[in-house]
C-alpha cells in the first residue's frame, strides 16, 4: 500500500502513457489485462473491451491500439488505456484511470478521460462507469473527473461504458468496454445506460433482469429470443416510465430498437 500518494502522481501516469508511442494491438501486464475486439478497427469506428485485474499489491496498466490509413490517405490510431492504481492513502481511496483517443497523423483529434477516486469500504464495491453524457455516471465531483475534446475535421465521437470493482480481499477489477464513432450501442451498454440512469434499484431490477436475459441469448445467439426479450424491455420501460420520464423512456425504447435491428436482422 502506498504512503504519502498525491494525485499529481496519476495525472503524471496518465500524461506519460497518453503521449507515449504505444505498439499496435497490444496489452501491458502488470497485473493481468485481458482485451476483446468486438468491432474491426476502421477509420471510422471501433469497439474494443479492456479487463485489468490487479495481482495484490500490482496493478493493472492495460494498454490496446490500432493504427490504418484513411481514404485520403492519412494514418489514424485508436488507443484505449487503463491505469489501476489500487490502493492509496492520505485519505485511502481507489484510483483509476480510463482513456480513449483518436490520434491523426500525431494529432490527438478527439479523446475522452475519466480520473477516478473511489473510497475504499472494507466490505468493496461494484461502480458502474458510462461516459454518456445523458447518463454519465460517475457524475462529475461524485469521485469522478472527466474530460475530453474534439479538434479539427474529423468528426469521431468517443465513449465508454463498464464497471470498477473491488472485492473484500482488495482485488481490483476494471472492465470497460470503448466505443470510437457511430455505433450502435449493445446491450452491456444498454445495461450501462439503465444503471446509469437515476431509477430506483427497484425501478431498474425487473428491466436489468430483463436485459441481462436478452445480452446471454446473444451471446448464445439466440437472436429469436433475444428480440422477444428487447421488445419485452420496450414494453416495461413505457408502462414503468412513460408517463413520468417520457424522455429517458424514449431514449432507452430507442436503445433497445437500434441493438434489435443491427444485430437481429431486418
Amino acid at each position: 500500500m502506498k504512503t504519502g500518494y498525491s494525485r499529481n502522481y496519476v495525472v503524471t501516469a496518465l500524461l506519460a502513457g497518453y503521449f507515449c508511442a504505444i505498439q499496435p494491438a497490444h496489452a501491458q501486464e502488470l497485473g493481468q489485462c485481458s482485451q476483446e475486439v468486438l468491432s474491426s478497427p476502421t477509420e471510422n469506428s471501433v469497439r474494443v473491451r479492456l479487463t485489468g485485474v490487479n495481482e495484490w499489491p500490482v496493478n493493472p496498466i492495460c494498454t490496446w491500439s490500432a493504427s490504418g490509413t484513411r481514404a485520403d490517405g492519412s494514418g489514424y490510431t485508436w488507443n484505449a488505456t487503463l491505469i489501476g492504481d489500487g490502493l492509496v492513502e492520505n485519505p485511502t481511496y481507489v484510483n483509476v484511470a480510463v482513456i480513449m483517443r483518436y490520434t491523426e497523423e500525431s494529432v490527438v483529434f478527439d479523446h475522452l478521460v475519466l480520473n477516478l477516486f473511489l473510497p475504499y469500504p472494507s466490505d468493496g464495491f461494484s461502480v458502474p462507469v458510462n461516459s454518456d453524457p445523458a447518463f454519465q455516471s460517475p457524475a462529475e465531483g461524485e469521485g469522478g473527473t472527466w474530460y475530453g475534446t474534439t479538434i479539427g475535421r474529423v468528426p469521431v465521437s468517443l465513449s465508454f461504458y463498464g464497471r470498477v470493482s473491488l472485492d473484500n480481499a482488495n482485488n481490483l477489477q476494471v472492465d470497460i468496454t470503448f466505443t470510437g464513432g457511430a455505433l450502435p450501442p449493445d446491450a452491456g451498454e444498454l445495461i450501462a445506460r439503465v444503471e446509469g440512469s437515476g431509477l430506483s434499484r427497484r425501478q431498474q431490477r425487473p428491466l436489468l433482469a430483463t436485459l441481462e436475459a436478452a445480452q446471454a441469448s446473444l451471446a448464445d445467439g439466440n437472436c429469436e429470443t433475444a428480440i422477444n426479450l428487447l421488445e419485452a424491455f420496450q414494453h416495461k420501460v413505457l408502462v414503468q416510465l412513460g408517463g413520468t420520464q417520457a424522455e429517458l423512456a424514449d431514449a432507452l425504447v430507442a436503445a433497445a430498437q437500434s441493438i434489435i435491428d443491427s444485430a437481429c436482422g431486418d
